[in-house]
Order: C-alpha cells, then structure tokens, then sequence
C-alpha cells in the first residue's frame, strides 16, 4: 500500500510540474500577444465586463431577454463548493466515508484563530459563494464551525460523495480548516478520493452503465468523469 502511496504521490508530483510548466509557457503566449496587441487586456473581457456582455448578448440575441441574462451572469459569478468523491475501489473506503459523515468532523479538526486575527466573520450558508474574496481576509476569517460540515450525498451509492458549502478558496487558506484541507490532500494523494464537481459525477449514474457495456465518452478528457 504504501509502494502504491509513494508512486501515485510521484505521479501527482509530476503533474504539477508538468502544469506549472505549461503555464509558463501560456503566460509567455499571452504576454507576446498582449504586445503585439497594444492597449488588450484580460480585463476588458472578465465576467459581466462590457466587452464580455458585448460577445454573450450577441451570442444570446434572440434567444435570451434581458432577466435570463443576469441570472446567466450571475451564475457564472458563483463560487462552486468544495466537493469530492471517495473511491470506492479502494480498501479502507468505508472507514473514510464513516469519518467525514460524523457531523462535529470539521468542528473537532478547527484550528483555533487568535482573537486579535479574527477580522471578519464568514457565516455558513448558500450565499458563501457569492461573496468577493477581495474583500475578505480568506486566511484569517472566522468560520461558524458549528455549522459548516461535510454534507454526504444520499442519492449517490455508498456514501462516497462529499460537499462543503465553502469555495476552494476557504479550505485551501483558511487558517482554521488548516488541518481538514491536509487530511483532503493526502487523502487524494494515495487516491482514496478525487476533487471534482458534483456535475461531473452524475454521468455513471444517468447512464446506468454495466460490466458488460462498451462506453465511448467523447468528453472524458483531461477529467475523470468516467473513473
């Protein structure tokens, strides 16, 4: 087990140097095209940005009014929440999915933030994803760890998928869920679980796919919809 640890440990490692180099790469790309290309910039086409609105409503002309474009804007603002599988292939799984169920995980794993640090408080509920990060102390802000737990999702078999209604962005740098995140890691590093968006779970279950059917997935690639 811990020969298959160290290797898919390897593997990931690998990855991310591979990723990192290919955004040096991009970033050259991109900064030889903001030169050849006076007065661009990635700003001018962010998410509800005139030149954005511009193409989309373009796109859109006809087929959307006004009201359906906001909520199409809005949506796309959204901050998805952290979610992530358990894979069930693995020996062991079922001890993981009992931890993550127990409803005190989070609160018993906090990690006390320092009275004089606490600069705001982030309140546990469906509008933590619309907050602006920039204007929020992400490593420093005080989560309700009475509330905020793993929620385990009952239409999938075997308690195996897993959300918590925070972004990324909270459990990569909040000093508080400091432990909880290294536990995620290191669980995705021995392949006990995958990071990924519930929507790209659901594929396997509408399908219905059995042992003795072939599957040609055209849009598999580089995620793990069909794992």
């Amino acid at each position: 087990m811990d020969k298959r640890n160290k290797k898919r440990a390897k593997q990931n490692n690998e990855a991310e140097a591979t990723a990192q180099k290919e955004t040096g790469t991009e970033k050259k790309a991109l900064d030889k095209r903001d030169a050849d290309n006076p007065g661009y910039s990635d700003k001018f086409y962010t998410i509800g940005s005139p030149k954005f609105d511009e193409y989309y409503k373009t796109q859109f002309k006809g087929i959307v009014d006004d009201a359906e474009y906001e909520v199409f804007v809005k949506t796309l603002q959204e901050k998805l929440p952290v979610t992530f599988r358990i894979n069930s292939g693995e020996l062991g799984f079922e001890r993981v999915s009992n931890m993550f169920k127990d409803p005190n995980y989070v609160k018993n794993m906090a990690v006390p933030v320092e009275e004089k640090k606490q600069e705001e408080t982030y309140a546990q509920n469906a509008d933590m994803k619309h907050v602006n990060h920039g204007d929020l102390n992400i490593k420093t802000a005080q989560l309700d760890f009475n509330n905020l737990r793993m929620d385990v999702k009952k239409y999938y078999p075997q308690d195996i998928v897993f959300e918590m209604m925070i972004p990324k962005e909270l459990l990569k740098k909040n000093t508080g869920l400091k432990k909880v995140h290294e536990v995620i890691m290191k669980l995705a590093d021995s392949g006990l679980i995958t990071r990924q968006e519930i929507v790209s779970m659901l594929p396997p279950l509408l399908l219905d796919v059995h042992a003795d059917h072939s599957v040609f997935d055209m849009c598999a690639a580089p995620g793990s919809k069909t794992a």
